[in-house]
């Protein structure tokens, strides 16, 4: 069959899909050239199966376009579901790299931070504060609205520091 049998438009997608596939053997050399032990020798395991899911999926992807070139309707097919399970674990190990990579909460800094925020630096050292217990627990604390604050029973301390600060307010006042 000779190139003027068919229309310019289909030999151009020819042409496309004959350089992408060239693209993909390339991609995939390393791959089929060596042995999955050279591979994976100093990968941890999370990019271990990172790896393995890849492939899966390209096989899969490929057996995929193997049953539309053959008029077979692959979403009806047991591809589907394989696909779909393929996904899952990656949404699964991407779960695990985001837990991984999540900040962690420092706990004195926290403290430091609840008790800078419930006292105006007046005397404060001399005035115990109740840290939440989400704190104490090593809790993640996602905001400072979900640390509560705790107060105390009025005690002599905390009266005179009261009157400490009005104090102070007053004098600010007049000046």
């Amino acid at each position: 069959m000779a190139e003027d049998d068919y229309p310019q438009e289909l030999n151009d997608v020819f042409k496309s899909f004959d350089a992408n596939l060239s693209k993909v053997e390339e991609t995939l050399k390393p791959m089929l050239t060596s042995q999955r032990s050279d591979l994976t020798r100093e990968m941890d395991p999370i990019d271990n199966a990172k790896l393995d899911l890849v492939a899966a999926y390209a096989v899969n992807s490929f057996y995929w376009t193997y049953l539309i070139a053959n008029g077979v309707n692959p979403k009806s097919h047991p591809v589907k579901s394989e696909l779909d399970r393929i996904k899952t674990y990656m949404g699964k190990i991407k779960e695990i790299e985001d837990k991984k990579n999540a900040p962690k909460l420092q706990k004195e800094a926290a403290k430091r931070f609840i008790r800078s925020a419930m006292f105006d630096g007046d005397n404060y050292s001399n005035v115990e504060t109740k840290v939440p217990k989400s704190i104490e627990n090593d809790a993640v604390v996602v905001s400072t609205e979900a640390a509560e604050v705790v107060e105390e029973p009025t005690t002599k301390r905390t009266k005179k520091h009261k009157k400490n600060k009005s104090i102070k307010k007053k004098r600010k006042t007049e000046q």
